[in-house]
């Protein structure tokens, strides 16, 4: 890929009007020039201006990323950037693979109980070579319940296991936030950075705290659902649905991580704006919607508690019918 793509990319980013439009284009073209070297690698080198970029290639973006198990939202507004960067008609993008409701549906969301957790650690982790740091990658996603694109771009600077706390760069709007984590886990963090991630060949010059084995730069976002994916498959969780629009989904993902974060925060008391603060939430009625496990896990309370207690007059009434 030609110099004047990078300077081109650069550019765009710079004239962003606000440091949250800033991040969101460089977030998308970083996606994208990750897109084109993993699945174009027979044009990627022969790409020199942005005019050699045409509709074709961001249509097979999205389908893509719907593969990996982007959601559409996340795609969408994508593709808007890129659109923009590039020059393209949007007239020309396949928009009707995205059409439908921004958010999740209520069943489209995952959460792994502490079981499934045990079972998706203890399988074989994706990645033979990488599994110690994949495995850490699995479980940083489980207790902190950042983002995948926020996971990629955290930094060992920014990862306090004295204090027990991370500092996360929000790239969904709103501000960047402090998550809190328990012993348990900071000893974790210490033992993969002394250990693991010190194995690393460029370990010593990247400033990412999940740093890639073949240069300096962070896993990337699709590698870390790949990995969360894949190793789902090995334990025997893995399951197909199919989301709002009829496309079929992988059952556990990064996402699924974040969810049970979620879940098991609030399981655990925690109020609802403090949680909506450490999953990075602009508002707490997006943070609402985890109440759902409350709810299932009150009827089973219900039906388990009642299943002892005197049986009211029309249960009798039944019974004898």
């Amino acid at each position: 890929m030609n110099k004047s793509i990078r300077e081109s990319q650069r550019e765009y980013c710079s004239k962003a009007t606000s440091q949250k439009n800033r991040k969101a284009r460089q977030t998308a073209t970083k996606d994208f020039f990750e897109y084109l070297l993993e699945h174009e690698s027979e044009y990627f080198f022969d790409i020199d201006t942005t005019e050699d970029i045409h509709d074709g290639y961001v249509n097979r973006y999205i389908n893509q990323r719907q593969d990996d198990d982007y959601s559409d939202a996340t795609i969408y507004s994508r593709v808007w950037l890129l659109i923009s960067w590039l020059n393209i008609d949007d007239s020309k993008i396949n928009w009707a693979k995205l059409k439908g409701p921004n958010r999740r549906r209520l069943d489209e969301f995952g959460f792994l109980d502490h079981q499934e957790f045990s079972q998706l650690i203890n399988s074989e982790i994706h990645g033979k070579r990488h599994q110690k740091r994949n495995e850490f990658a699995i479980k940083w996603g489980y207790y902190i319940g950042s983002r995948a694109t926020e996971t990629a771009e955290i930094k060992l600077k920014d990862v306090h296991p004295e204090e027990r706390y991370v500092k996360i760069e929000t790239l969904k709007g709103g501000n960047d936030r402090k998550v809190y984590f328990s012993r348990y886990f900071a000893r974790q963090i210490e033992d993969y950075i002394e250990n693991v991630r010190s194995g690393y060949k460029y370990a010593d010059k990247s400033p990412y705290l999940l740093v890639s084995e073949q240069s300096a730069n962070a896993l990337s976002q699709t590698r870390l659902n790949t990995i969360v994916r894949e190793t789902a498959k090995n334990a025997g969780i893995q399951h197909y649905y199919e989301d709002a629009k009829e496309n079929k989904r992988h059952s556990v993902v990064w996402t699924t991580l974040r969810d049970s974060f979620a879940s098991n925060r609030l399981r655990a008391g925690q109020d609802l704006y403090s949680l909506s603060l450490a999953m990075g939430h602009t508002t707490t009625e997006m943070t609402e919607t985890y109440l759902t496990v409350l709810d299932e896990d009150r009827k089973q309370q219900a039906e388990k508690y009642s299943q002892g207690a005197p049986k009211s007059i029309e249960e009798t009434a039944v019974d004898a019918y």
